[in-house]
């Protein structure tokens, strides 16, 4: 789904990161959500500090679609609707690198 381009710089991106950033995807049913699901899985892979739950939000987010960060397992208050495409997409790395330290 990502790019090698973009893996590689995502990878040297998230090389220092100190703290763990998980990306917790609403349960439920869209027919976008496992492309969403495959796209969050793609960038959590580029580090050991990122990961994605799939999980009840229990109304924080409430659509299939969305997810939302937390660090050290506190959410952060960042959320995301959709698969971030364009400046969406930057907005979604800079999150991930701000809350890693």
């Amino acid at each position: 789904m990502l790019s090698s381009e973009i893996i590689k710089a995502l990878e040297g991106y998230t090389a220092q990161m100190q703290n763990d950033v998980t990306f917790v995807l609403q349960t439920g049913e869209h027919e976008k959500r496992e492309e969403l699901k495959a796209f969050l899985g793609s960038i959590a892979s580029v580090s050991g500090r990122i990961s994605l739950e799939e999980r009840e939000t229990n109304g924080v987010l409430r659509s299939p679609v969305s997810f939302l960060l937390e660090r050290d397992g506190e959410d952060s208050g960042i959320r995301f609707s959709g698969i971030p495409g364009g400046h969406e997409f930057n907005s979604l790395v800079l999150a991930v690198l701000h809350l890693s330290g």
